[in-house]
């Protein structure tokens, strides 16, 4: 069962989901269930309510949590950009302070303004998750056809890591026409190519995608399945002319970070 903290409303969003966890051996002081601690390069939750000198286990992974946040604005914390923990308020930051915030994750569901806290893909074990390379994430977004054309972000990069694709599926809303492919590349100045999908061929509500018989229509490119260059991220462009007929894509991917 999910646990909830009323002092920093901070809680896991789904019942039994799976979590990873860290033991700090005798802090010097007490801890409360939901406390947010940064310890070294991780971030993590305690679980339960511990004495001092008892060990504590603290959550560093979950794939979605409704962590406290600083005051969303304008852009602030859009849906598959980087948060980070503010050492000083222990809420998320749509910031890194020039390198200086710890990585937390990424945001599920950009918040309203007034929101105090956010949900995120929570993976505030860098520090630990550094050194195992592919353990799996996986993003899910829709995206809508005005962001395809403009171009969107899909996973921020993180300083420091590399992204790894190792799987993807993609769904058009309607009938796409005009653009020749969706283009999914890293972030950087000369991107390099993950998969392209020809929208001729992805049809109204048929799958395509990277597991077998999806696998019509789209082309792999050299950054597929390996890891793709230093702290950059995954976007998505169009190539051809306007991206028209649908109203929207489903995305997912399968990806991992791994130190640089």
């Amino acid at each position: 069962m999910p646990f909830t903290d009323s002092t920093n409303a901070f809680n896991n969003r789904i019942d039994g989901v799976r979590t990873h966890s860290f033991v700090d051996a005798a802090p010097a002081g007490d801890v409360d269930a939901g406390d947010v601690t940064l310890i070294e390069d991780s971030v993590g939750i305690a679980y339960k309510d511990q004495d001092a000198t008892e060990d504590v286990a603290f959550i560093y992974s979950s794939r979605n949590y409704l962590f406290p946040c600083q005051s969303a604005s304008g852009s602030n914390f859009e849906e598959g950009s980087a948060v980070y923990l503010d050492p000083d308020t222990l809420k998320a930051s749509a910031t890194s302070s020039n390198g200086a915030f710890r990585f937390l994750g990424t945001v599920l569901v950009q918040p309203a303004s007034s929101a105090a806290s956010l949900e995120i893909d929570f993976a505030g074990g860098a520090g630990i998750l550094q050194d195992q390379t592919g353990v799996a994430r996986v993003l899910s977004t829709t995206a809508t056809v005005t962001e395809l054309n403009a171009g969107k972000v899909l996973i921020a990069g993180v300083t420091g890591m590399a992204l790894t694709i190792h799987g993807y599926r993609f769904m058009f809303h309607g009938i796409a026409a005009g653009a020749t492919t969706l283009d999914f590349e890293d972030t950087a100045t000369s991107p390099v190519a993950v998969v392209k999908v020809a929208v001729a061929a992805a049809a109204d509500t048929d799958i395509v995608g990277s597991y077998g018989p999806l696998d019509t229509g789209v082309t792999s490119g050299a950054g597929f399945d390996t890891p793709l260059g230093d702290d950059e991220g995954l976007q998505v462009t169009v190539t051809g002319s306007t991206l028209t007929g649908t109203t929207s894509a489903d995305i997912q991917f399968t990806y991992s970070w791994s130190a640089t």
